[in-house]
């Protein structure tokens, strides 16, 4: 009988545990509890030993994580419900997993870097002359060639059985990927040379 109560008892935990929502603020402070809605411009959750639920700005919210798995907010952005992204076509799936799980924000810095290194290996060229635009750009495509082209699809939607669906879907994620990577690529290239405008406008004029 010991045995049996102690069992339900595990069981008991266990189960409370896996039904419970993740709640992850900016400043890194972690929740586990209950969420409920989202209402307007906030989030009502009930952590774990309070009585009630409390209102929390989406703006301050790093991610929150359902029971299941599902990621409702990220980076005070509020994300598609499972149900909206049941929805979906398999391209639409494809193109929303490619942005959700593969942020661009090392892509952005890959560009910005590129940038930088290449301007080194080229020398630090008159502002004028097309060497100051022609080694930073070789060295973006390179990098973008050797390192930004691979892209691997990870984990399919569940829901997708058959062969003909997963190579609907990774085609549209793979394209995707490197569609954002280049845009990603192309800002931080973009940004050097704004930097590098205004530092020259600044000698030049400050």
């Amino acid at each position: 009988m010991i045995n049996r109560i102690t069992l339900l008892l595990f069981i008991g935990l266990a189960w409370g545990q896996v039904e419970q929502d993740k709640l992850v603020l900016k400043d890194e402070t972690k929740y586990l509890g209950e969420f409920s809605t989202i209402d307007g411009k906030n989030v009502l959750f009930k952590p774990e030993g309070a009585f009630g639920f409390q209102p929390i700005s989406i703006n301050k919210i790093k991610t929150l994580e359902l029971s299941d798995g599902w990621l409702l907010i990220r980076n005070g952005r509020k994300l598609i419900s499972r149900n909206e992204y049941q929805a979906l076509s398999i391209e639409e799936k494809a193109q929303y997993d490619a942005r959700i799980l593969k942020p661009m924000t090392k892509w952005l810095r890959a560009g910005f870097l590129s940038v930088s290194s290449g301007m080194v290996v080229g020398g630090m060229v008159n502002f004028l002359e097309p060497l100051f635009f022609i080694v930073p750009a070789a060295g973006l495509i390179i990098t973008y060639s050797m390192f930004g082209s691979n892209v691997e699809v990870i984990n399919y939607p569940v829901e997708l059985k058959s062969d003909k669906e997963k190579e609907l879907y990774n085609n549209a994620y793979i394209k995707e990927v490197k569609r954002l990577r280049i845009i990603s690529m192309s800002t931080g290239h973009l940004a050097f040379y704004g930097i590098i405008i205004i530092a020259f406008v600044f000698v030049l004029y400050g």
